[in-house]
C-alpha cells in the first residue's frame, strides 16, 4: 500500500539525535540566540545543533520539496505552511523557490527570532504556539488556505503524549482544514517504536491519502518517518474522475423496450429538472401517472409543458415539496393521501452538492437533510400506502434511492450530524459524500427490516452516472473552469439518448425486472458480484471491530466462498438491496479493497459502522420502521 521513496539512512542521523531529542529540555534551560546570519543560517545555536546538523536539515527540507514534485515556475505566490519553523531553518529554502511561507512553532521564543522578517515578500512567520497538536490554535487561517505544508522539525512530542491518538487526530485534522483540497504535505516524524508508526499512519489516513516515504524493518529511536500526504478532500474529485473514465470506457446501455406502466403511480423528487425530468418524461411515455415533487412551481410547470408537447394526454402533476423542511415533507405526504391514489414507484432523486455551510430550519446540516433525512422520512410516511397498493394490484412496488459514487470519499470527522456550526471546520465536499454514503447504508438497513416483515416493497440504491445537470452549480471556482470543459465533451447530456440508457435504464430496470421476477436471469453475474462485494464490506467491518486484519489470501478465500454461497441461492429471492449500480461503478470493488490497491475503500469500511448504527437508531427507530 505504501511506497518506499526515500531511505534517510544516507544521512548521519546520529549527529542530530542528541540535539533534537533533548530539545524541549534545552529550551527550558537556555535562552535562544537571536543572532541570525546569511538569511536564517543559524550561527552559534544554543540548542547544540552544529553546522553539519543544519546542512542535514537543509538536505531533508530539499528532499521533501522534491517529493512534493514542485516546479520552479509554479511556486511563485503559492502559500506554504511551515510547521515547527523554529529559527527559520526550513523557512529559507521554500522562500527561495518563491513560496509565501507562513511559519508556526510550539516555541514562542524561537518564533521571535524570525519575527523581524514579517515584512519580507516571501516570509510571514506567525508567533503562535502549536497547542496539543492543533496547528490551527489561535490562528486566523480559514479553511482551504494553504497550497502546501511541510515540517522537518522535531515532532516526537506528538507521539509521546498520554493520549497519543487524540493528539495525532487533532494534528492531522487541523492540518487538513487549513489545506486546500488539492494540497500536499510532507511531514517528518521521529517514531520511537512500531506502535508510534502505526498510530501516525492510522490517524493520518483519516484525513490524507499518501505514501510512506521512509520505512524500516525495525524502528529505533532517532529513525525518521516521512509522510507524503494529499488532502483527502481531493478524494471527491478523484472518485468522480474515476467514475467518469469508467463511464467513457464502458459501452453505453441501449434503452430497452419496457412494458407499459398504465395504471401505476410514481413520485419523483426533483422531477422538474436534470435526471429527475427525464425519469418523469420516460415514465409518462410508458403510461404511468407521475407526481413531480419539487420546491419550484415555475420550473415544474415548465417541465410539464415540455412533456405535454409530445404527450398531450400525459398524467403528470406538480406537488410542492421542500426537502429542507420536515414539515413540508409531512404536508406533502398528507396532500398525497388526500388524493386517494395508489403508489407503486417512489424515486428519491432530488439532491444538492457543495452548498456552503448552513443548517436547515430543523437544525440539520443542509446536505444531510436534503439528500438523506427528508427522503428517509418521506419513504417512511409512504410505506404503508405502497404496501397497500401492492396488495390491491398483486404487484411489486419499489423505492429507488439515487446515491452517488462519491460516497467512497466520506468520513465522519467533521461531525456533520451535529449541524453546521463552524464554517472553519466544515467541508461541503465531505458533507455531500457523507449524505450519499448514508443513503447507501440506509437502503441496506431498510431492506433488511422490510424483509423481516415480508413486505412486498423492494428498495434499491443506484449510481446514475456522471451527468451534466445543475447539481454542479456550487462547484468551487478553481474547479469550475475545468469542469465546464469536461461537461461539454465527456459528461452524459440530457439531450442525448445515452442519459436514457445509462441512467434511466439503471433505475427503471431495477423496478421492472424485479417486478417481473427475472433479476437473476437477466444479469446474474453482475448482481452476484455486487452482493459478494457488499458481503466483503461486512467482513471488513467485522475485522475492524475485532481489531485484527485478515491476510489478503484469506480475505480472497472468504470472498470466493461468499460468492459460491450466493450462486447456490440463485433461485432464492435476492431482491432486497441491490447496490450493483454503486459497487459496479465505485472507485474500489471488494477485490480492490482486498488487494489494497486503493486507500479510499478504508474510508467506507471505517465509516459504514457509524452510519449503519446511526441510521438504525436515529432514523429507523425515530421514524417508527
Amino acid at each position: 500500500m505504501y511506497q518506499t521513496i526515500l531511505d534517510v539512512n544516507e544521512f548521519d542521523v546520529k549527529n542530530i539525535r542528541g540535539g533534537f531529542q533533548r530539545r524541549p529540555e534545552l529550551i527550558r534551560q537556555k535562552q535562544p540566540d537571536h543572532h541570525l546570519l546569511n538569511n536564517f543560517s543559524c550561527h552559534n545555536v544554543s540548542y547544540g545543533l552544529n553546522d553539519k546538523c543544519e546542512r542535514i536539515q537543509q538536505e531533508l527540507t530539499l528532499k521533501i520539496l522534491d517529493l512534493l514534485q514542485l516546479e520552479e515556475n509554479r511556486c511563485m505566490g503559492k502559500l506554504m505552511l511551515d510547521i515547527g519553523c523554529g529559527r527559520g531553518w526550513s523557512l529559507r529554502w521554500p522562500s527561495r523557490k518563491g513560496f509565501c511561507v507562513t511559519g508556526i512553532d510550539m516555541d514562542m521564543q524561537a518564533l521571535s527570532v524570525v519575527q523581524h522578517k514579517t515584512d519580507s515578500k516571501y516570509l510571514s512567520p506567525e508567533c503562535v504556539q502549536v497547542v496539543r497538536g492543533d496547528i490551527s490554535y489561535g490562528l486566523c487561517f480559514r479553511e482551504n488556505t494553504f497550497d502546501y505544508a511541510l515540517s522537518v522539525s522535531f515532532l516526537q512530542w506528538l507521539c509521546v503524549q498520554r493520549n497519543t491518538k487524540q493528539v495525532l487526530d487533532r494534528f492531522f485534522y487541523s492540518l487538513s482544514t487549513v489545506l486546500k483540497p488539492r494540497a500536499k504535505a510532507g511531514i517528518q516524524f521521529y517514531p520511537s517504536n512500531v506502535r508510534d508508526v502505526q498510530n501516525v499512519i492510522s490517524e493520518m489516513e483519516k484525513y490524507f491519502v499518501g505514501a510512506l516515504v521512509s520505512d524500516y524493518p525495525h524502528i529505533d529511536r532517532g529513525r525518521k518517518l516521512f509522510l507524503l500526504m494529499i488532502n483527502k478532500k481531493e478524494l471527491l474529485y478523484l472518485v468522480g474522475m474515476f467514475a467518469l473514465l469508467r463511464q467513457l470506457l464502458e459501452k453505453s446501455a441501449a434503452l430497452k423496450a419496457l412494458p407499459l406502466q398504465s395504471g401505476k403511480t410514481a413520485i419523483v423528487t426533483g422531477g422538474a429538472a436534470g435526471i429527475g425530468f427525464h425519469i418523469t418524461k420516460h415514465l409518462v411515455s410508458l403510461g404511468a401517472r407521475v407526481i413531480i415533487a419539487s420546491r419550484s412551481r415555475k420550473q415544474a410547470e415548465s417541465a410539464i409543458a415540455r412533456i405535454r408537447e409530445n404527450h398531450p394526454d400525459a398524467e403528470v402533476e406538480f406537488m410542492f415539496l421542500d426537502l429542507a423542511s420536515f414539515d413540508s415533507v409531512r404536508k406533502f405526504a398528507d396532500d398525497f393521501f388526500s388524493k386517494d391514489w395508489a403508489l407503486h414507484i417512489l424515486i428519491n432523486n432530488a439532491g444538492v452538492m457543495l452548498v456552503p455551510c448552513k443548517n436547515t430550519e430543523d437544525g440539520f446540516e443542509y446536505h444531510l437533510q436534503v439528500n438523506f433525512l427528508s427522503h428517509a422520512l418521506l419513504t417512511t410516511l409512504l410505506l404503508d400506502k405502497m404496501e397497500s397498493s401492492a396488495a390491491i394490484g398483486n404487484t411489486v412496488v419499489s423505492v429507488v434511492n439515487v446515491s452517488s459514487v462519491a460516497h467512497e470519499a466520506a468520513n465522519f470527522r467533521n461531525k456533520i450530524f451535529e449541524g453546521c456550526e463552524d464554517n472553519w471546520s466544515y467541508s461541503s465536499h465531505n458533507a455531500y459524500a457523507v449524505s450519499k454514503l448514508a443513503i447507501v447504508m440506509y437502503t441496506y438497513a431498510l431492506s433488511r427490516k422490510l424483509a423481516v416483515r415480508n413486505s412486498p416493497v423492494t428498495v434499491n440504491a443506484v449510481h446514475p452516472g456522471i451527468v451534466d445537470t445543475n447539481l454542479y452549480c456550487h462547484v468551487h471556482p478553481p474547479i469550475s473552469w475545468a469542469l465546464g470543459i469536461l461537461k461539454n465533451f465527456l459528461f452524459m447530456h440530457s439531450r442525448l439518448s445515452v442519459v436514457l440508457g445509462a441512467m434511466i435504464g439503471n433505475i427503471l430496470m431495477f423496478i421492472l425486472t424485479v417486478a417481473m421476477g427475472c433479476v437473476m436471469t437477466l444479469m446474474p453475474e453482475a448482481y452476484i458480484q455486487a452482493l459478494s462485494s457488499f458481503l466483503f464490506v461486512i467482513f471488513g467491518l467485522q475485522m475492524m471491530k475485532e481489531g485484527w486484519r485478515m491476510s489478503p489470501n484469506k480475505a480472497m478465500k472468504e470472498l470466493e466462498e461468499a460468492k459460491e454461497e450466493i450462486r447456490k441461492k440463485e433461485d432464492d429471492d435476492l431482491t432486497g438491496v441491490i447496490i450493483g449500480g454503486l459497487v459496479g461503478h465505485t472507485l474500489c470493488t471488494g477485490f480492490a479493497a482486498v488487494s489494497g490497491y486503493f486507500v479510499a475503500k478504508k474510508v467506507s469500511l471505517r465509516t459504514a459502522i457509524p452510519v449503519t448504527k446511526w441510521t438504525d437508531l436515529a432514523i429507523l427507530h425515530h421514524f417508527g420502521i
